[in-house]
């Protein structure tokens, strides 16, 4: 960590100030302007992998890093390769360390894991396979659907290995440097979010009335992590964050197949969940239902109100839902809102 605070302060200092910071760092040199020549020759034959070995060259690393700012290079591209470097110079040092060996290794296997199937680099697959890819042969790791997760190793590990940093430094530098990281964690929890997607939030979720009631969106599904009965539609959680009632359908890690059937056994509503996937048809058993029986054993579940998206839904499932007992509330765009009807 203190290493990749340093480079991106000599990052920042290289982008705004540029040639001035490199003459400063050559001034140790005994011909400055030759130094900042053969840094700015070597960058442009090496590009961004000289950040790689740049650790392990005696002030080769000072000059790289503000160089990789001079041109310029955007800060994910930067760090994409510096983080690397750093933690290969992390590891080299560490590795020298009996005690410390077991959670190198560790963490770097956990990171390899994490990386997935293929090796991604700044956001560009490189096509090479991974060991993720042959985890899904193997008994119980085929199970592990996220590498990702395994990064949660990975911060132990580095929690583990900072520790004992601090425990070998002189006892005046322990005390800065555990005050700079509990400086850290303070920002790092400060909540400050920033908004990265523009999220969709239709009216008509606002308007739907706060009495008790559970709500049903068309088309509707249900998913977990192996798979998904119906159609089901993200958004409906973020909608649910608007309107505030309950949901029929939605999403479960692991969803329990008594849940499953449960659904498969409602009455009309086990209709709605095979018309919503587009290709199938309501049961015979809910053909032969009245309109007010089928609506009642909407209501029977708990349902108030129905949101309908015409834009998604099939004509099978639109025509069966305007044969219920339904009061349009409000309309917004392909979506429709409705109320079931007292009777």
């Amino acid at each position: 960590m203190a290493a990749l605070g340093a480079d991106l302060v000599w990052y920042v200092l290289g982008k705004y100030h540029g040639r001035s910071v490199l003459r400063v760092l050559c001034r140790i040199s005994l011909e400055p302007d030759y130094c900042v020549r053969r840094t700015e020759d070597t960058f442009e034959r090496l590009g961004l992998w000289a950040l790689l070995p740049a650790k392990f060259i005696p002030g080769f690393n000072a000059a790289t890093v503000p160089m990789a700012g001079m041109v310029q290079t955007p800060l994910l591209r930067f760090l994409s390769f510096d983080i690397p470097g750093v933690l290969l110079w992390a590891t080299v040092r560490a590795v020298r360390d009996r005690l410390l060996r077991p959670l190198v290794v560790c963490a770097w296997c956990y990171l390899v894991w994490a990386f997935g199937s293929w090796l991604t680099v700044g956001g560009v697959s490189t096509g090479l396979i991974l060991p993720a890819n042959f985890f899904g042969f193997v008994p119980v790791l085929s199970n592990a659907r996220i590498p990702g997760r395994a990064l949660v190793v990975v911060f132990l590990a580095v929690g583990l290995l900072t520790a004992r940093l601090i425990a070998s430094l002189p006892r005046e530098r322990q005390g800065r440097l555990a005050a700079m990281l509990a400086l850290v964690l303070v920002i790092d929890f400060c909540p400050a979010p920033v908004a990265t997607v523009a999220l969709d939030r239709p009216a008509i979720y606002a308007a739907i009335p706060p009495e008790n009631g559970v709500v049903l969106e068309l088309p509707m599904g249900l998913r977990d992590g192996f798979g998904e009965i119906g159609a089901f539609d993200e958004r409906t959680l973020l909608h649910q964050m608007t309107h505030g009632h309950p949901l029929v359908g939605g999403f479960l890690a692991r969803l329990p197949q008594s849940i499953k059937r449960r659904y498969a056994d409602l009455p009309v509503i086990r209709s709605l969940l095979a018309m919503s996937d587009g290709q199938s048809g309501p049961t015979p058993e809910d053909m032969a239902l009245s309109s007010a029986d089928a609506t009642q054993a909407l209501k029977n579940v708990g349902v108030r109100y129905v949101v309908l998206d015409h834009g998604a839904a099939s004509p099978q499932l639109s025509a069966f839902v305007a044969s219920l007992h339904l009061s349009t509330l409000q309309r917004d765009g392909s979506r429709e809102l409705l109320l079931l009807d007292e009777q």
